[in-house]
């Protein structure tokens, strides 16, 4: 305890103290008074159509800038506005400024809130909205401007007439609502309905195709065509190998027909008339041959400007072709051969019938100097006297049938010619000179003997041919 003066100063202290401690008791034993609450604040809340935006202190802002919003869109769209959104304002107690959403926040929540759409008139193919336009006239522009399309590709002229054009689907133009964005420009609306949408098809590869004629045929390009199938490892198909095709599927189908009109040459025939006058290899033309000419109209159906089938509606013939008249001879060729056959000159053989090196030889090689004579080996007709490939200058005397079969002897490389076709010689007679025309690497005569036109072994007809 603190000891206490009991003089009159103590006992004024005393009463302080004690008047001092009873009103610190008295406090200690009576609850303190709570903080008061920071005054409430007024605000407005801003909703489109139910869903809370946020808090504005300013009642006629959110309508301020809600008006500035439509005016903004009804300054861009192509028809008259539908707003389908709705804005309210309600006042509310506000416990803190910091829930305030400034002007340009405000203004962005009512931008992206805000959804109207315009009146509009749609496309209709089959009773499906394809595409919408501003107006009925650009939807009239659009069904015109499809159709100049397909006919642009097209180019009918000269000789080719358009006949008909129409639209194979029921194609219809409606009153509608759209959204803004929704709205296309004619070109982009032609477009539309010309390109449509993806469709895959599945083609089976045949003989002989290839990717690039797959791809022409269905209208893609290679590299379309490798994107609708990235399984493919290789440019070479097989046959019976599956391959997509992803074309376009258009919404409406332009048929057109188109005549076109085109002259082609009737091509003239041949008679052969057979005169026992001439000799088998003679011929002569009687009257020759002109093409005729006639004109042709195919009806050609075209899809979208592909076309899909063609017929012929019309061939009228406007010059008849004249016939060709040829008189062929079929004259006998009498037998002058005896069979007995002289060499057709003195020389060594210097290449054998058969295989050699070269190939195969079809008769054999005499060599002797240049100009030597040389000499039928039996009696005949000549039928050939003339420059013949490799063989040079060449002739060829029928020597009439043996047996049954035809006799022929050939003589080539020849630098001179003593006969002509049709002349009769005798075995020995001089028929032309050694030479070195044609394919040759040296004078000598090339000799052939031919059964029925195959060459044979011509020392076989000579007893003394291989000693020569």
């Amino acid at each position: 305890m603190v000891p206490v003066m009991r003089t009159r100063t103590g006992a004024l202290l005393l009463a302080i103290t004690l008047s001092i401690g009873a009103i610190i008791l008295r406090q200690a034993s009576i609850p303190a008074p709570e903080a008061a609450a920071p005054p409430a604040r007024h605000g407005f809340a801003v909703f489109v159509q139910g869903e809370l935006l946020g808090y504005t202190a300013d009642r006629e802002l959110p309508v301020v800038l809600w008006e500035q919003i439509l005016d903004e869109l009804g300054s861009r769209a192509p028809g008259e506005l539908v707003i389908l959104s709705e804005l309210s304002v309600e006042p509310v107690e506000l416990a803190s400024e910091q829930d305030l959403l400034e002007q340009e926040q405000l203004a962005e929540v009512l931008a992206g809130a805000v959804y109207v759409e315009v009146r509009a008139f749609g496309i209709y193919v089959e009773d499906l909205e394809v595409v919408v336009v501003a107006t009925e006239s650009a939807a009239q522009a659009v069904l015109s401007r499809v159709r100049q399309v397909v006919l642009e590709t097209l180019a009918p002229g000269g000789n080719t007439e358009l006949r008909d054009v129409w639209v194979r689907e029921v194609v219809s133009i409606r009153p509608t609502q759209a959204p803004l964005e929704a709205v296309r420009d004619v070109e982009m609306a032609s477009r539309i309905l010309l390109r449509g949408t993806d469709r895959t098809l599945v083609h089976t590869v045949q003989r002989g195709q290839s990717l690039w004629s797959v791809a022409q045929a269905h209208d893609l390009t290679v590299d379309q065509l490798r994107r609708a199938n990235p399984g493919l490892t290789s440019d070479l198909l097989q046959i019976g190998q599956k391959l997509n095709l992803v074309v376009p599927d258009p919404y409406v189908t332009v048929e057109t027909i188109e005549h076109r009109t085109y002259t082609e040459a009737i091509p003239f025939s041949t008679e052969v008339i057979m005169s026992a006058e001439l000799w088998p290899w003679e011929e002569k033309v009687q009257r020759w041959g002109e093409n005729g000419q006639r004109e042709i109209t195919l009806e050609i159906k075209r899809e979208n400007g592909r076309e899909v089938s063609r017929v012929i509606v019309s061939t009228v013939v406007m010059k008849d072709p004249v016939k060709q008249v040829v008189i062929r001879g079929n004259r006998a060729i009498p037998a002058h051969g005896t069979g007995q056959y002289t060499w057709p000159l003195n020389g060594p053989i210097t290449s054998r019938f058969g295989w050699r090196r070269l190939g195969w030889h079809n008769g054999v090689d005499i060599g002797a100097p240049m100009g030597t004579p040389i000499k039928a080996a039996d009696g005949g007709m000549v039928t050939f006297a003339a420059a013949h490939g490799g063989y040079g200058n060449m002739i060829i005397i029928d020597h009439g049938e043996r047996d049954g079969k035809q006799i022929t002897t050939a003589y080539a490389h020849l630098s001179k010619f003593a006969v002509r076709v049709g002349q009769q010689v005798k075995a020995g007679d001089v028929i032309g000179n050694v030479g070195n025309t044609g394919r040759s690497t040296g004078p000598h005569l090339h000799f052939e003997v031919r059964i029925d036109g195959q060459p044979v072994d011509p020392t076989t007809f000579y007893e003394r041919a291989g000693r020569l």
